[in-house]
């Protein structure tokens, strides 16, 4: 406590001080601030007249801080402890010193040696240990933020050492200083030479912010630049005087850069006695002044150099040099050679080959490649052969493929001829029996000294078809020839001629067909042409009862070997006509009670129509028409019969027939009618005389003779029938075959009027009427042993049946024949007529039938239409 006291301190102080193991609620008696002694303690504290704490950096850049502590007290400061703490907590540096009375002392604190660089809070503490109090307790701690500078961090990347003269090198420098006040102007960069000489290099690129900078730097050697190594320095100082170096010693080594020699010859190939230019071009950049020697000559392979004919220089580093190979000399490979040597003994060379050789002759086709021909027809080919040297061709030889498969699949042509040189000819390839297609021409060429080449047209020319033409179409029916649409009768036949022009037909010529269809389409027949000369085709058409009357059009095809077709189509190009059935007998035979027995036989010839209805007509002497009506053929074997009651004697009787096609023929005048006399007389009672069994006994016979005949006459014409339908199927029939149907009477016409059919015509019973008017004798005709009534002027017409196909006319039939209108049958009696049934026939009645050839052979649909 009295050290204290007498060295300045408080009497506060010196009992605190004092008494370190007594509490400090101890009592001290006396003026807790009397300090007698004050001007005998020490006063230590930051300096007062210049900044107390401080930052620099010295000559080698190194930042420091400084803190100024001086003495004002009257006595030295011995073993006075200074700390400086950062960031107010961590203490980095404390110190003991010793500080005469007014004097000061400055502690330096190096940034090598602590972590100071940056800002921060300096805090500083003097004599905490107590050793030594200042008078004023404000100085024994101190705060300032100071800013510390950054050393500046300089990398250099070199990526290479080895450059040639005039070569640009690239130098890239990044700086990094975290003050952020990075400047280029600070920034030296330096290459010095073997020989003391120092470049600065020329700034490429540049990228930079507040704490880094990136630069690409360019040295690019002068063209006179020593060589060998060269040296690299770089410094950076920042504005702080802090600074960083970077020394990569020899660490460029600059090389000559050797000279290059570029070369081109007009011809890699090239003929004896030919000229050959070499184009040359040299380039040395470190020796702009073109002092290079140059040595440009050819050489053979025995050694033997050959020099530049002339040259001629395009610019300092350019020329055009001639060479002329010898044209004596044999085939030989020339060595072209350019060499450049520059100051240093650097050299560039280049060196090629040109080969010599027999100029090859040349083959040209001047024309006629590409032409389409017929087989009528001819190709040619203008050849010309030319050979550099004026000598004319060892061969040429031509062939010609095609056309199967690929261009040269075969053969179908071949020839051998020789040119002088220049010289044309002409080479003919006849079209004739050639197949269609494209055709290729090859050309083989050599001269004397077995050089040439060959030329191949892959489309030299091509062969094509001509379409058959069809000149002319002749008809020959069986009366002889004739012009399309006459008539003849069906079962004949008629011969149709095609005229046919294809002259570059090949083999055995074209294919004519054709097919016949009648006019309603609904009958065809395939028809298949012979060949009888040359263009001329014929095929005789023949006809069955199985052809529908009327109109036939003709439809031709042409097909030639190569597959072309022609057409041709002809509307009417003949009509067909039938005779129709006729009489062979006919019977009436009238009992004594007025029963007419009705029996009539028919026929029909080749081709004919068939029966379909059959009417009898019995007139009175007077003319008058007793019985009409409608007899049947149960049997199917030709004999129509029937029953009707008459009242009267008839004098004469007609049959009328109607056809399976609807035509009307009258058979007039034509019936034998046979009357019984009187009833046959009763024989009595017992056994009669002799006279009525005599009478029996004829009675008999005469009716197993007429039953005998009428058997042999029905067995003859089935037999017919039969043989007929294994030619033509038979009709179908418009009524029952059994029992006979009720007959019914005529319908009347404007012209006449007809009884009625008997109700029941098995019944016998009739209607009377007047006999009709007597004909004049030579007034029946006989046409094709078909009998028919002449027709008188204002003659009644025959009717017709109900129920028919209307009518198509046929224009020249054979049996000519005029259409007359049919009228139903009647079912109620009609008035009676007083004149006679005319004798002019009906028309014809075409029925749609749908008749299929035999063969079913198939027509090709919709032919194609040609000319008549």
């Amino acid at each position: 406590m009295i050290p204290a006291y007498y060295l300045g301190y408080s009497i506060a102080e010196s009992f605190w001080m004092g008494s370190p193991f007594v509490s400090w609620m101890g009592t001290v008696i006396g003026d807790p601030k009397c300090t007698p002694f004050i001007n005998e303690r020490a006063d230590m504290g930051p300096a007062l007249d210049e900044e107390p704490i401080s930052t620099w950096v010295d000559d080698d850049g190194v930042p420091w801080v400084t803190f100024v502590v001086h003495n004002k007290g009257n006595r030295s400061v011995e073993q006075g402890k200074v700390e400086l703490y950062m960031e107010g907590g961590v203490k980095f540096y404390d110190e003991l010193v010793d500080i005469p009375p007014g004097g000061k002392i400055y502690l330096n604190i190096s940034s090598d040696e602590y972590q100071i660089i940056g800002t921060h809070l300096f805090s500083v503490v003097l004599d905490i240990d107590n050793e030594v109090w200042e008078y004023d307790e404000k100085n024994n701690e101190f705060e300032s933020i100071l800013e510390v500078n950054n050393i500046p961090e300089l990398d250099v990347n070199l990526p290479k050492t080895q450059i040639g003269r005039t070569d640009p090198l690239q130098i890239q420098v990044s700086i990094e200083d975290q003050d952020g006040d990075v400047s280029l102007e600070m920034l030296e960069i330096i290459i010095t030479d073997p020989l003391g000489l120092t470049y600065t290099p020329v700034l490429n690129w540049t990228n930079s912010n507040t704490t880094s900078l990136e630069a690409t730097y360019l040295f690019i050697p002068p063209w006179n630049a020593s060589l060998g190594f060269h040296s690299l320095e770089v410094n950076y100082i920042d504005h702080w005087g802090s600074y960083d170096s970077v020394d990569l010693g020899p660490s460029i080594k600059v090389v000559n850069l050797d000279p290059t020699v570029i070369g081109d010859l007009s011809h890699s190939v090239i003929e004896r006695g030919g000229l050959v230019e070499l184009n040359l071009t040299w380039v040395d950049p470190d020796t702009p002044d073109g002092s290079l020697e140059l040595d440009v000559y050819a050489e053979r392979p025995s050694g033997t150099k050959l020099s530049p004919l002339e040259s001629h220089m395009i610019s300092n580093w350019s020329a055009i040099y001639v060479f002329k190979i010898p044209p004596g000399d044999p085939t030989l490979t020339w060595s072209f050679h350019a060499r450049a040597v520059d100051r240093d003994n650097g050299d560039g060379s280049w060196s090629d080959l040109v080969r010599s050789y027999n100029r090859p002759p040349l083959l040209e086709i001047l024309n006629g490649t590409g032409s389409r021909i017929t087989r009528l027809g001819s190709a040619v080919f203008v050849i010309q052969y030319t050979d550099p040297e004026g000598l004319p061709s060892e061969s040429i030889e031509a062939t010609v493929y095609g056309p199967l498969g690929s261009p040269y699949a075969s053969v179908v042509h071949s020839s051998d001829f020789n040119l002088i040189s220049g010289g044309v000819m002409e080479l003919e390839i006849h079209g004739k029996d050639l197949l269609l297609g494209n055709y290729s021409l090859e050309l083989k060429y050599e001269d004397d000294e077995n050089d040439g080449d060959e030329l191949q047209i892959s489309s030299a020319f091509e062969v094509y078809n001509l379409v058959p033409e069809i000149e002319s179409v002749y008809i020959n029916y069986p009366h002889g020839p004739g012009v399309f649409g006459e008539t003849f009768l069906r079962s004949t036949s008629t011969t149709l001629t095609v005229s046919v022009n294809d002259l570059d037909s090949i083999g055995s010529g074209p294919i004519v067909q054709g097919w016949v269809y009648s006019a309603d389409g609904e009958y065809e027949k395939e028809l298949f042409f012979d060949k009888r000369g040359e263009g001329s085709f014929n095929i005789r058409v023949s006809t069955d009862g199985n052809w529908p009357l009327g109109s036939y059009d003709l439809e031709l095809k042409v097909t030639d070997p190569d597959g072309e077709v022609a057409w041709f189509n002809v509307t009417a190009v003949f009509k067909l006509d039938a005779d129709t059935p006729f009489l062979n007998t006919g019977e009436v035979f009238i009992d004594i009670n007025n029963n007419a027995s009705i029996e009539v036989s028919l026929g029909k010839g080749p081709g004919a129509t068939l029966p379909s209805e059959v009417y009898i007509l019995l007139y009175s002497s007077s003319g008058d028409l007793m019985v009409q009506g409608r007899i049947e053929d149960p049997a199917d074997i030709g004999i129509w019969t029937g029953v009707y009651q008459v009242d009267g004697t008839p004098a004469t009787g007609s049959v009328m027939v109607i056809d399976d096609v609807g035509r009307e023929v009258w058979f007039n005048e034509t019936l034998e009618i046979e009357i019984q006399q009187e009833p046959v007389k009763p024989s009595g009672t017992g056994s009669g005389t002799s006279d009525d069994n005599t009478l029996l006994i004829l009675m008999i016979l005469l009716s197993l003779v007429i039953l005998l005949a009428v058997i042999a006459i029905g067995g003859a014409f089935l037999l017919r029938r039969r043989s007929e339908s294994d030619m033509m199927p038979a009709p179908a029939l418009p009524y029952e075959l059994a029992p006979p149907p009720q007959v019914a009477a005529l319908a009347p016409t404007p012209e006449m009027s007809l009884p009625p059919a008997p109700p029941d015509a098995s019944s016998g019973s009739g209607v009377q009427t007047p006999p009709p008017a007597p004909i004049p004798q030579g007034d029946q005709i006989t046409n094709d042993a078909s009998y028919h009534r002449p027709d008188p002027v204002n003659a009644p017409k025959p009717p017709k049946p109900k129920d028919t196909v209307p009518a198509v006319t046929i224009p020249e039939a054979v049996n000519p024949v005029v259409e007359q209108p049919k009228q139903p049958f009647a079912e109620g009696p009609p008035p009676q007529a007083n004149t006679e049934p005319s004798n002019t026939p009906g028309g014809v009645a075409q029925k749609n039938q749908d008749v299929q050839d035999t063969d079913n052979t198939q027509i090709p649909g919709d032919p194609k239409q040609g000319q008549q």
